[in-house]
Protein backbone atom coordinates (compact mmCIF):
# COMPACT_ATOMS: atom_id res chain seq x y z
CA UNK A 1 0.00 0.00 0.00
CA UNK A 2 1.27 3.70 -0.22
CA UNK A 3 1.05 6.14 2.08
CA UNK A 4 -0.34 9.04 2.16
CA UNK A 5 1.87 12.19 3.27
CA UNK A 6 0.28 13.71 6.11
CA UNK A 7 1.12 17.30 7.61
CA UNK A 8 0.42 18.45 11.01
CA UNK A 9 0.19 22.33 12.29
CA UNK A 10 1.37 23.09 15.51
CA UNK A 11 -0.83 25.92 17.43
CA UNK A 12 0.31 29.31 16.55
CA UNK A 13 1.40 31.85 19.93
CA UNK A 14 -1.44 34.36 20.94
CA UNK A 15 -1.36 36.95 17.86
CA UNK A 16 -0.30 35.10 15.30
CA UNK A 17 -1.69 32.74 12.36
CA UNK A 18 -0.62 31.18 9.20
CA UNK A 19 0.98 28.31 8.10
CA UNK A 20 4.18 29.09 9.75
CA UNK A 21 2.56 31.58 12.39
CA UNK A 22 4.51 34.09 11.30
CA UNK A 23 1.62 36.54 10.19
CA UNK A 24 0.08 38.82 12.66
CA UNK A 25 -3.70 37.78 13.50
CA UNK A 26 -6.47 40.57 12.92
CA UNK A 27 -8.00 41.36 16.08
CA UNK A 28 -10.95 38.92 16.53
CA UNK A 29 -13.64 41.37 17.23
CA UNK A 30 -12.72 42.95 14.55
CA UNK A 31 -14.83 41.63 11.25
CA UNK A 32 -15.57 45.01 9.34
CA UNK A 33 -12.57 46.04 7.67
CA UNK A 34 -14.80 49.90 7.16
CA UNK A 35 -14.81 49.67 10.88
CA UNK A 36 -10.96 49.08 11.76
CA UNK A 37 -7.55 51.07 11.02
CA UNK A 38 -4.76 49.35 10.46
CA UNK A 39 -1.99 50.12 13.38
CA UNK A 40 1.50 49.29 14.44
CA UNK A 41 4.27 50.10 16.77
CA UNK A 42 6.57 53.41 15.91
CA UNK A 43 10.00 53.82 16.86
CA UNK A 44 10.81 57.13 17.12
CA UNK A 45 14.38 56.24 17.35
CA UNK A 46 14.11 55.36 13.37
CA UNK A 47 11.33 58.01 12.46
CA UNK A 48 9.80 55.18 10.35
CA UNK A 49 7.52 55.62 7.78
CA UNK A 50 4.15 53.56 8.01
CA UNK A 51 4.64 50.15 7.45
CA UNK A 52 1.79 49.36 9.37
CA UNK A 53 0.15 47.50 5.63
CA UNK A 54 2.98 44.62 6.25
CA UNK A 55 3.07 44.25 10.11
CA UNK A 56 -0.56 46.17 11.50
CA UNK A 57 -3.06 44.80 13.25
CA UNK A 58 -6.52 46.03 12.92
CA UNK A 59 -8.28 47.44 15.57
CA UNK A 60 -11.82 48.29 16.08
CA UNK A 61 -13.19 52.15 16.37
CA UNK A 62 -15.19 51.90 19.38
CA UNK A 63 -12.65 51.63 22.17
CA UNK A 64 -11.51 54.61 24.74
CA UNK A 65 -8.13 54.85 26.64
CA UNK A 66 -9.25 55.43 30.51
CA UNK A 67 -6.60 57.14 32.90
CA UNK A 68 -6.62 56.87 36.69
CA UNK A 69 -4.93 58.73 38.98
CA UNK A 70 -5.23 57.24 43.45
CA UNK A 71 -2.74 57.44 46.56
CA UNK A 72 -1.33 54.88 48.65
CA UNK A 73 -1.04 55.49 52.30
CA UNK A 74 2.14 54.05 54.20
CA UNK A 75 4.06 52.68 50.91
CA UNK A 76 7.33 52.83 52.70
CA UNK A 77 5.48 49.79 54.54
CA UNK A 78 4.99 47.73 51.57
CA UNK A 79 8.29 47.96 49.83
CA UNK A 80 11.60 49.55 49.78
CA UNK A 81 11.80 49.06 46.36
CA UNK A 82 9.47 50.73 43.50
CA UNK A 83 10.10 48.13 41.36
CA UNK A 84 7.91 45.09 43.24
CA UNK A 85 5.95 47.95 44.32
CA UNK A 86 4.91 48.31 40.76
CA UNK A 87 4.67 44.55 39.93
CA UNK A 88 2.54 43.34 43.01
CA UNK A 89 0.17 46.49 42.41
CA UNK A 90 -0.54 46.29 38.69
CA UNK A 91 -1.61 42.46 39.60
CA UNK A 92 -3.70 43.72 41.64
CA UNK A 93 -5.36 46.78 39.50
CA UNK A 94 -5.40 43.73 36.53
CA UNK A 95 -7.14 40.87 38.44
CA UNK A 96 -9.96 43.87 40.07
CA UNK A 97 -10.79 45.22 36.25
CA UNK A 98 -11.02 40.92 34.90
CA UNK A 99 -13.09 40.36 37.19
CA UNK A 100 -15.40 43.06 36.40
CA UNK A 101 -16.93 41.40 33.40
CA UNK A 102 -16.04 44.65 31.17
CA UNK A 103 -17.34 44.23 27.60
CA UNK A 104 -13.58 45.20 26.46
CA UNK A 105 -10.57 45.28 28.44
CA UNK A 106 -6.29 45.46 27.34
CA UNK A 107 -3.74 45.14 29.95
CA UNK A 108 -3.36 48.12 31.94
CA UNK A 109 -0.05 49.58 32.30
CA UNK A 110 0.90 51.92 35.59
CA UNK A 111 2.67 55.41 33.88
CA UNK A 112 3.80 56.42 37.26
CA UNK A 113 4.09 56.06 41.23
CA UNK A 114 5.77 59.36 42.92
CA UNK A 115 7.49 59.57 45.97
CA UNK A 116 4.17 60.52 47.65
CA UNK A 117 2.26 57.37 46.96
CA UNK A 118 0.30 58.82 43.70
CA UNK A 119 -0.16 56.30 41.28
CA UNK A 120 -1.13 56.97 37.41
CA UNK A 121 -2.10 53.91 35.27
CA UNK A 122 -4.44 53.43 32.11
CA UNK A 123 -5.76 50.89 30.07
CA UNK A 124 -7.85 50.62 27.14
CA UNK A 125 -11.66 49.60 27.44
CA UNK A 126 -15.06 49.67 25.19
CA UNK A 127 -15.80 53.23 25.27
CA UNK A 128 -19.42 52.45 26.29
CA UNK A 129 -18.36 50.88 29.56
CA UNK A 130 -16.61 54.86 30.38
CA UNK A 131 -19.59 55.14 33.24
CA UNK A 132 -19.36 51.65 34.64
CA UNK A 133 -15.49 51.59 34.72
CA UNK A 134 -15.21 55.31 36.33
CA UNK A 135 -18.00 53.93 39.04
CA UNK A 136 -16.04 51.02 39.63
CA UNK A 137 -12.56 52.57 40.59
CA UNK A 138 -14.60 55.50 42.34
CA UNK A 139 -15.92 52.78 44.67
CA UNK A 140 -12.70 51.14 44.79
CA UNK A 141 -10.85 54.45 46.44
CA UNK A 142 -14.34 55.15 48.92
CA UNK A 143 -13.80 51.34 50.33
CA UNK A 144 -9.96 52.28 50.63
CA UNK A 145 -8.73 48.94 50.07
CA UNK A 146 -7.27 46.80 47.05
CA UNK A 147 -5.92 43.34 48.37
CA UNK A 148 -3.38 44.74 50.67
CA UNK A 149 -2.81 48.42 49.34
CA UNK A 150 -4.13 50.91 51.54
CA UNK A 151 -6.09 53.51 49.67
CA UNK A 152 -6.51 57.01 50.46
CA UNK A 153 -10.26 57.52 49.89
CA UNK A 154 -10.34 61.45 49.32
CA UNK A 155 -7.74 61.58 46.48
CA UNK A 156 -9.58 60.22 43.05
CA UNK A 157 -9.10 61.11 39.52
CA UNK A 158 -10.37 59.84 36.14
CA UNK A 159 -10.59 60.51 31.89
CA UNK A 160 -11.80 59.20 29.60
CA UNK A 161 -10.07 59.73 26.36
CA UNK A 162 -10.64 58.41 22.62
CA UNK A 163 -7.67 56.16 21.22
CA UNK A 164 -5.82 56.86 18.79
CA UNK A 165 -7.83 56.95 15.21
CA UNK A 166 -7.18 58.08 11.38
CA UNK A 167 -10.26 58.59 10.23
CA UNK A 168 -9.63 60.54 7.07
CA UNK A 169 -7.30 61.77 4.11
CA UNK A 170 -8.46 64.48 2.01
CA UNK A 171 -7.29 66.60 -0.65
CA UNK A 172 -9.41 69.97 -1.49
CA UNK A 173 -9.95 68.74 -5.09
CA UNK A 174 -12.50 66.48 -7.48
CA UNK A 175 -10.43 63.42 -7.84
CA UNK A 176 -6.79 64.55 -6.31
CA UNK A 177 -6.56 66.56 -9.10
CA UNK A 178 -4.81 70.08 -8.99
CA UNK A 179 -3.81 72.44 -12.52
CA UNK A 180 -0.50 73.60 -12.68
CA UNK A 181 0.11 76.83 -10.50
CA UNK A 182 -2.89 76.41 -8.10
CA UNK A 183 -2.59 75.86 -4.66
CA UNK A 184 -3.92 73.22 -2.71
CA UNK A 185 -4.60 71.87 0.83
CA UNK A 186 -4.89 68.45 1.95
CA UNK A 187 -6.74 67.63 5.41
CA UNK A 188 -6.17 64.97 7.69
CA UNK A 189 -8.48 64.22 10.29
CA UNK A 190 -8.14 62.33 13.42
CA UNK A 191 -8.85 61.63 17.29
CA UNK A 192 -6.38 60.71 19.98
CA UNK A 193 -5.28 62.34 23.30
CA UNK A 194 -3.60 65.19 23.84
CA UNK A 195 -0.18 63.90 23.14
CA UNK A 196 -1.50 62.70 19.82
CA UNK A 197 1.21 63.79 17.00
CA UNK A 198 1.07 64.08 13.08
CA UNK A 199 3.46 63.90 10.35
CA UNK A 200 3.38 64.33 6.60
CA UNK A 201 5.00 62.52 4.15
CA UNK A 202 5.37 62.68 0.24
CA UNK A 203 6.10 59.32 -1.63
CA UNK A 204 7.62 58.45 1.88
CA UNK A 205 9.92 61.39 2.47
CA UNK A 206 8.76 63.79 5.28
CA UNK A 207 7.56 67.02 4.12
CA UNK A 208 9.89 69.95 5.47
CA UNK A 209 8.61 73.45 4.69
CA UNK A 210 11.94 74.64 5.66
CA UNK A 211 13.76 73.02 2.60
CA UNK A 212 10.68 73.95 0.31
CA UNK A 213 11.03 76.06 -2.72
CA UNK A 214 8.13 77.86 -1.91
CA UNK A 215 5.57 78.49 0.77
CA UNK A 216 4.61 75.54 2.55
CA UNK A 217 1.64 75.83 5.72
CA UNK A 218 1.44 73.52 8.19
CA UNK A 219 -1.34 73.60 11.26
CA UNK A 220 -3.49 72.04 13.53
CA UNK A 221 -6.48 73.28 14.78
CA UNK A 222 -10.03 71.65 16.62
CA UNK A 223 -12.35 69.84 14.86
CA UNK A 224 -16.23 70.30 15.53
CA UNK A 225 -16.17 68.07 18.27
CA UNK A 226 -13.37 67.57 21.25
CA UNK A 227 -11.96 64.30 20.36
CA UNK A 228 -11.30 65.23 16.97
CA UNK A 229 -8.12 67.40 15.44
CA UNK A 230 -6.96 68.22 11.77
CA UNK A 231 -4.07 68.80 10.64
CA UNK A 232 -3.86 70.68 7.70
CA UNK A 233 -0.80 70.68 4.96
CA UNK A 234 -0.98 73.59 2.42
CA UNK A 235 1.41 74.28 -0.76
CA UNK A 236 1.51 77.10 -3.09
CA UNK A 237 1.59 77.01 -6.84
CA UNK A 238 1.65 73.75 -7.57
CA UNK A 239 4.01 71.99 -9.79
CA UNK A 240 5.09 68.65 -11.62
CA UNK A 241 6.76 67.33 -8.57
CA UNK A 242 4.31 67.76 -6.38
CA UNK A 243 2.50 64.83 -7.91
CA UNK A 244 2.66 62.02 -5.68
CA UNK A 245 0.97 59.73 -2.62
CA UNK A 246 0.76 62.01 0.48
CA UNK A 247 0.36 60.19 4.10
CA UNK A 248 -0.53 61.74 6.98
CA UNK A 249 1.15 60.12 10.04
CA UNK A 250 -0.86 59.98 13.48
CA UNK A 251 1.33 58.99 16.47
CA UNK A 252 -0.15 58.30 20.22
CA UNK A 253 0.99 56.38 22.96
CA UNK A 254 3.76 54.73 20.77
CA UNK A 255 1.00 53.81 18.15
CA UNK A 256 0.85 55.03 14.32
CA UNK A 257 -1.75 54.88 11.88
CA UNK A 258 -1.54 56.01 8.54
CA UNK A 259 -3.56 56.88 5.91
CA UNK A 260 -2.60 58.20 2.20
CA UNK A 261 -4.16 60.28 -0.85
CA UNK A 262 -3.15 60.25 -4.19
CA UNK A 263 -2.13 64.32 -5.60
CA UNK A 264 -2.24 64.81 -9.48
CA UNK A 265 -0.87 68.09 -11.18
CA UNK A 266 -2.60 68.72 -14.12
CA UNK A 267 -0.40 69.95 -16.75
CA UNK A 268 -0.76 72.06 -19.85
CA UNK A 269 -0.55 69.75 -22.42
CA UNK A 270 2.34 70.93 -24.71
CA UNK A 271 0.78 71.70 -27.81
CA UNK A 272 2.89 73.77 -31.27
CA UNK A 273 1.63 75.40 -33.97
CA UNK A 274 3.61 75.75 -37.01
CA UNK A 275 4.48 78.16 -38.65
CA UNK A 276 4.47 80.41 -35.14
CA UNK A 277 4.21 83.41 -37.78
CA UNK A 278 3.44 83.84 -41.37
CA UNK A 279 3.38 87.18 -43.76
CA UNK A 280 1.63 86.25 -46.79
CA UNK A 281 -0.32 88.68 -49.51
CA UNK A 282 -3.99 89.02 -49.66
CA UNK A 283 -5.96 86.51 -51.68
CA UNK A 284 -3.23 83.47 -51.16
CA UNK A 285 -3.47 80.53 -48.84
CA UNK A 286 -1.85 79.16 -46.23
CA UNK A 287 -2.06 75.97 -44.33
CA UNK A 288 -1.39 75.53 -40.37
CA UNK A 289 -0.42 72.48 -38.47
CA UNK A 290 -1.26 71.78 -34.78
CA UNK A 291 0.31 68.66 -32.76
CA UNK A 292 0.75 67.98 -29.12
CA UNK A 293 3.80 66.99 -28.31
CA UNK A 294 4.35 63.86 -26.93
CA UNK A 295 6.05 64.27 -23.68
CA UNK A 296 3.18 65.59 -21.78
CA UNK A 297 0.40 63.47 -23.52
CA UNK A 298 -2.16 62.22 -21.15
CA UNK A 299 -2.26 58.59 -22.81
CA UNK A 300 -5.55 57.95 -22.76
CA UNK A 301 -7.75 58.72 -25.70
CA UNK A 302 -7.92 60.69 -28.78
CA UNK A 303 -7.08 64.54 -28.02
CA UNK A 304 -10.09 66.62 -29.40
CA UNK A 305 -8.91 69.89 -31.42
CA UNK A 306 -10.52 73.58 -32.56
CA UNK A 307 -9.55 76.54 -33.89
CA UNK A 308 -10.16 80.62 -32.61
CA UNK A 309 -9.34 83.29 -34.71
CA UNK A 310 -8.16 86.30 -31.74
CA UNK A 311 -10.33 84.59 -29.37
CA UNK A 312 -13.20 83.93 -30.98
CA UNK A 313 -14.73 81.08 -32.70
CA UNK A 314 -15.27 80.83 -36.50
CA UNK A 315 -17.32 78.83 -38.94
CA UNK A 316 -15.51 76.34 -41.39
CA UNK A 317 -16.63 77.27 -44.46
CA UNK A 318 -15.81 74.59 -47.19
CA UNK A 319 -13.22 75.09 -49.46
CA UNK A 320 -12.33 78.69 -48.01
CA UNK A 321 -11.79 78.19 -44.38
CA UNK A 322 -11.86 74.82 -42.74
CA UNK A 323 -9.87 72.08 -40.62
CA UNK A 324 -9.38 68.43 -40.29
CA UNK A 325 -7.92 66.27 -37.93
CA UNK A 326 -4.85 64.57 -38.26
CA UNK A 327 -4.12 60.26 -37.90
CA UNK A 328 -2.75 59.53 -34.91
CA UNK A 329 -2.54 63.01 -33.54
CA UNK A 330 -3.43 66.74 -34.45
CA UNK A 331 -4.81 69.43 -36.93
CA UNK A 332 -4.55 71.22 -39.84
CA UNK A 333 -6.09 74.92 -40.81
CA UNK A 334 -6.49 75.29 -44.30
CA UNK A 335 -7.17 79.28 -44.78
CA UNK A 336 -7.80 79.93 -48.84
CA UNK A 337 -8.16 83.51 -50.56
CA UNK A 338 -6.96 85.21 -47.57
CA UNK A 339 -8.53 88.36 -46.79
CA UNK A 340 -7.27 89.26 -43.15
CA UNK A 341 -5.02 87.71 -40.33
CA UNK A 342 -4.93 87.10 -36.94
CA UNK A 343 -4.33 85.19 -34.41
CA UNK A 344 -5.11 81.84 -34.55
CA UNK A 345 -5.21 79.42 -31.55
CA UNK A 346 -5.68 75.72 -31.84
CA UNK A 347 -6.83 74.58 -28.88
CA UNK A 348 -6.20 70.72 -27.65
CA UNK A 349 -8.28 68.73 -25.15
CA UNK A 350 -9.08 65.50 -23.66
CA UNK A 351 -11.01 65.11 -20.16
CA UNK A 352 -9.23 67.54 -17.89
CA UNK A 353 -6.20 68.20 -19.92
CA UNK A 354 -5.62 70.91 -22.29
CA UNK A 355 -3.72 73.36 -23.98
CA UNK A 356 -3.19 75.78 -26.69
CA UNK A 357 -0.99 77.33 -28.76
CA UNK A 358 -1.07 80.12 -31.09
CA UNK A 359 -0.01 81.55 -35.11
CA UNK A 360 0.16 85.55 -36.01
CA UNK A 361 -1.01 85.84 -39.94
CA UNK A 362 -0.28 88.81 -41.60
CA UNK A 363 -1.72 89.72 -44.76
CA UNK A 364 -0.34 92.17 -47.16
CA UNK A 365 -1.50 94.33 -50.29
CA UNK A 366 0.17 93.13 -53.54
CA UNK A 367 1.70 96.24 -53.75
CA UNK A 368 3.85 95.98 -50.14
CA UNK A 369 4.50 92.06 -50.91
CA UNK A 370 7.87 92.73 -52.38
CA UNK A 371 9.35 94.25 -49.14
CA UNK A 372 8.97 91.56 -47.10
CA UNK A 373 11.83 89.85 -45.39
CA UNK A 374 11.52 86.34 -47.73
CA UNK A 375 11.34 82.71 -46.08
CA UNK A 376 15.01 81.80 -44.78
CA UNK A 377 15.51 78.41 -42.68
CA UNK A 378 12.75 78.12 -40.23
CA UNK A 379 12.04 81.47 -40.32
CA UNK A 380 8.44 81.92 -42.95
CA UNK A 381 8.52 85.40 -44.61
CA UNK A 382 8.10 88.70 -42.16
CA UNK A 383 6.89 92.41 -43.09
CA UNK A 384 9.16 95.05 -42.33
CA UNK A 385 8.03 96.43 -38.87
CA UNK A 386 7.14 93.20 -37.39
CA UNK A 387 8.54 90.26 -35.33
CA UNK A 388 8.54 86.90 -36.47
CA UNK A 389 8.54 84.01 -34.25
CA UNK A 390 9.82 80.11 -34.74
CA UNK A 391 10.38 77.28 -31.89
CA UNK A 392 13.99 76.99 -30.84
CA UNK A 393 16.52 74.78 -32.79
CA UNK A 394 16.45 70.70 -31.65
CA UNK A 395 17.85 70.82 -28.10
CA UNK A 396 16.21 73.37 -26.35
CA UNK A 397 12.25 74.60 -25.60
CA UNK A 398 11.10 77.64 -25.88
CA UNK A 399 10.35 80.73 -28.59
CA UNK A 400 13.31 82.05 -30.94
CA UNK A 401 12.08 85.47 -32.36
CA UNK A 402 13.69 87.78 -35.59
CA UNK A 403 12.83 91.33 -36.39
CA UNK A 404 12.50 92.42 -40.26
CA UNK A 405 13.26 95.85 -40.68
CA UNK A 406 12.77 97.88 -43.93
CA UNK A 407 16.64 99.19 -44.95
CA UNK A 408 15.11 101.30 -47.53
CA UNK A 409 12.10 101.77 -49.65
CA UNK A 410 10.82 98.41 -51.17
CA UNK A 411 13.11 96.25 -49.60
CA UNK A 412 13.41 94.57 -45.77
CA UNK A 413 15.99 92.64 -44.11
CA UNK A 414 16.45 90.39 -41.32
CA UNK A 415 17.92 91.09 -37.89
CA UNK A 416 20.52 88.83 -35.95
CA UNK A 417 17.89 86.11 -34.37
CA UNK A 418 17.38 86.22 -30.66
CA UNK A 419 17.34 83.20 -29.06
CA UNK A 420 17.65 83.95 -25.41
CA UNK A 421 14.34 82.40 -24.63
CA UNK A 422 15.59 78.93 -25.54
CA UNK A 423 16.36 77.08 -22.94
CA UNK A 424 18.48 73.80 -23.26
CA UNK A 425 17.56 70.60 -22.28
CA UNK A 426 20.60 70.15 -19.94
CA UNK A 427 19.96 73.06 -18.22
CA UNK A 428 16.14 71.95 -17.54
CA UNK A 429 17.11 68.52 -16.64
CA UNK A 430 20.10 70.10 -14.04
CA UNK A 431 17.20 72.53 -12.40
CA UNK A 432 14.70 69.42 -12.42
CA UNK A 433 18.16 67.79 -10.71
CA UNK A 434 18.57 70.57 -8.46
CA UNK A 435 14.42 70.85 -7.29
CA UNK A 436 14.74 66.81 -6.78
CA UNK A 437 17.60 67.27 -4.69
CA UNK A 438 15.73 70.11 -2.43
CA UNK A 439 12.73 67.51 -2.27
CA UNK A 440 15.22 65.06 -0.98
CA UNK A 441 16.56 67.21 1.67
CA UNK A 442 12.80 67.35 3.43
CA UNK A 443 14.30 64.44 5.90
CA UNK A 444 13.06 65.69 9.38
CA UNK A 445 9.63 68.10 9.76
CA UNK A 446 7.97 69.63 13.05
CA UNK A 447 5.66 66.85 14.78
CA UNK A 448 2.79 69.17 15.84
CA UNK A 449 0.93 68.87 19.21
CA UNK A 450 -2.81 68.39 19.41
CA UNK A 451 -2.22 70.37 22.77
CA UNK A 452 -2.83 73.59 21.32
CA UNK A 453 -6.49 73.28 20.69
CA UNK A 454 -6.87 77.19 19.05
CA UNK A 455 -5.87 76.56 15.75
CA UNK A 456 -1.99 77.83 16.54
CA UNK A 457 -0.35 78.15 13.11
CA UNK A 458 3.36 76.76 12.39
CA UNK A 459 4.14 79.20 8.87
CA UNK A 460 7.35 78.50 6.97
CA UNK A 461 7.26 81.07 4.84
CA UNK A 462 9.75 80.46 1.95
CA UNK A 463 10.81 82.91 -0.55
CA UNK A 464 9.79 81.99 -3.74
CA UNK A 465 12.36 80.28 -6.45
CA UNK A 466 11.90 82.99 -8.48
CA UNK A 467 11.13 81.85 -12.59
CA UNK A 468 13.51 84.62 -13.32
CA UNK A 469 15.51 84.13 -16.97
CA UNK A 470 17.15 80.17 -17.74
CA UNK A 471 20.53 81.76 -17.16
CA UNK A 472 19.79 82.89 -13.67
CA UNK A 473 17.83 79.30 -13.18
CA UNK A 474 21.33 77.67 -14.47
CA UNK A 475 23.43 80.03 -12.13
CA UNK A 476 21.62 79.32 -9.25
CA UNK A 477 22.54 75.28 -10.10
CA UNK A 478 25.88 75.73 -9.68
CA UNK A 479 25.51 76.42 -6.06
CA UNK A 480 23.41 73.28 -5.21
Amino acid sequence: DTLEPTTSFAECPAGYTGRYCTKLQTATDCTDEAKCMKQCRYDESRENHCSCDRNGVSVPQDTSRFECSLRLVNTSSQSESVRPLEQRLLKQITKHLKGANLIKYEEAKILNITSTGEVLFHFVGAKEDGQRVRELLMSLVEKAKLANFTLNPSHFSFKQQPTLLLQSVSVNRKDGRVGLGEDFEIKCIAQGSTSTTFQWYRDGVPINGSAAVRNVTTWVGPQDSSDKLVSYLMIESAQPLDEGEYTCQVVDWGIQQCKSVRLSVIQPLNVVVAPMSSTVQKGSNLTLRCYTAMNNKPGRGKLGYNWTRNKALFPMVPGKQFWEDLYPDGSILKLRDIQKGGVFTCQASEGVWGGEASARVDVLDSVLAGSRCPGEGPWSPSSPGLQASTHCPRGYHGTATRMCLLIEPGKGRWQVPDYSNCLSHHTALITNNRIVKENRREITTTMYHLSHPDGTRSKKELGSSSDGRPLTGFLHCLHC
